[in-house]
């Protein structure tokens, strides 16, 4: 074992020594009053680490975590972080609606400072990729496996609709593709790229005094078509206190809301986001 790896073991150690569990089975809460908690992950790439390293270095006004030190060993990452006050919005039981707002307008002023961060210059153009370089985990597999980087957004929506394909012995070609979706390609493709949080749900967003105090979980954020903030905003499932001003139809083309903020896009990348595997034209 070389000094590097026992150093890493001896501070784990410690960190351990120091934390106790939490309810979650991934996040361990600091002893004696110390302000941090600890966050492991089954990843040596594409982690929060990353991506709390990237934007804390940004520059940018964010209410994230700060990252205070991670450890990688034995194909796990250890993410020692500041915790942000306030309550998850799942938890609370009753909120009024003008609270509810003020936290729903609070969370579209941060997706506007997200959207003000540029690509490298020799990672412009890519989409699907995380603040190590390497791609994120497959929204088709249920997150089990990791896909990208994609080298543009038409390699992006042609790789995820190449894979849906009813016959698997005859896949339609990329010319296939645009030819069927051009104005909807055209459309998604002239959409800048900005980084984009993928799992924005409320037990991700911690509220203080009716107000947005802080945005958690960003191990899967990274590059994508800034539309795909949408794409997960869409899903009342998951993301039901955004709905508050928006009228939701699963899967459907009809999806509308009371202040559209990427006109021309939406629609298009309704009708290339697969909703079923048993349609080849999505």
């Amino acid at each position: 074992m070389d000094i590097l790896s026992s150093l890493r073991k001896l501070r784990l150690f410690v960190y351990f020594t120091l934390t106790y569990p939490t309810n979650s089975h991934r996040i361990r809460a600091f002893r004696f009053g110390i302000p941090l908690v600890m966050k492991s992950e089954n990843r040596l790439f594409s982690t929060e680490t990353d991506a709390l390293r990237f934007l804390n270095a940004s520059g940018l006004d964010l209410p994230i975590p700060s990252l205070l030190d991670s450890i990688a060993i034995d194909g796990k990452t250890y993410t020692i972080m500041s915790p942000i006050p306030g309550s998850l919005l799942h938890e609370i039981d009753q909120i009024s609606e003008p609270d509810l707002r003020a936290i729903v307008n609070d969370v579209r002023t941060v997706l506007d400072r997200l959207w003000r961060l540029k690509q490298s210059p020799s990672d412009a153009g890519k989409v699907m990729l995380s603040a190590s370089g390497h791609g994120l985990p497959d929204p088709l597999t249920f997150f089990d496996t990791y896909w990208g980087p994609c080298a543009s957004v038409l390699d992006c929506y042609f790789s995820m609709s190449s894979n849906l394909s009813i016959d698997s012995d005859n896949p339609w070609t990329e010319e296939e593709f645009v030819a069927t979706h051009g104005d909807a390609i055209g459309a998604v493709s002239a959409d800048r790229i900005a980084w984009v949080h993928r799992d924005l749900r409320w037990q991700n967003i911690l509220v203080r005094d009716g107000r947005l105090s802080g945005i958690i979980d960003w191990k899967n954020s990274g590059w994508f078509p800034r539309h795909w903030q949408l794409h997960a905003l869409r899903n009342i499932r998951v993301a039901y206190w955004w709905h508050i001003q928006n009228t939701y139809v699963p899967c459907g083309r009809t999806w509308s809301s009371r202040q559209r903020r990427i006109p021309g896009v939406e629609d298009a990348a309704i009708l290339l986001l697969p909703c079923s595997k048993s349609s080849r034209t999505l």
